[in-house]
């Protein structure tokens, strides 16, 4: 597919389909350094690339609820005593929740730990819709998303 990456000095605009982590992709805007990309399916959190623009992610990008966490998000679950019943994959890093949950109960759950408002213990549980990409470093190198 043309334009799946972005690339060394290409310049992506709205309407480009790119792939993020292997999953396909259009370019719904692009603004101060940050491609917006509408997901043809939800991309889980922890397959996301590096250059996730972690402060442009809104509510409004993410699915309602989830049946997947990550390591960070169980371990702020466990602290509270109440990790839902599920399973660990292979790798270790993601838990497969038995019964789907809310996403605006994880973060509120989330918000009684004692890391209260770190931004990676729910999303650790999210899946997006629209995935923000940073386009280039802070010392202005193009980044692959993949």
């Amino acid at each position: 597919m043309p334009g799946s990456r972005i690339g060394y000095g290409e310049a992506v605009k709205k309407g480009d389909e790119i792939k993020v982590s292997g999953e396909r992709g259009t370019v719904l805007r692009v603004k101060d350094n940050v491609a917006y990309v509408q997901m043809d399916q939800p991309l889980h959190f922890m397959d996301s690339p590096n250059n996730i623009s972690l402060e442009n992610i809104t509510s409004k990008m993410v699915e309602p609820s989830t049946n997947r966490l990550g390591y960070g998000t169980v371990h702020f679950l466990e602290d509270l005593k109440k990790l839902p019943a599920g399973t660990w994959s292979e790798d270790g890093i993601n838990y497969r929740l038995k019964r789907s949950m809310k996403l605006a109960d994880i973060e509120e759950l989330c918000m009684e730990s004692r890391h209260a408002g770190e931004p990676h213990c729910w999303l650790q549980a999210a899946y997006l819709n629209v995935v923000p990409l940073e386009l280039f470093t802070r010392y202005g190198h193009p980044v692959y998303p993949e």
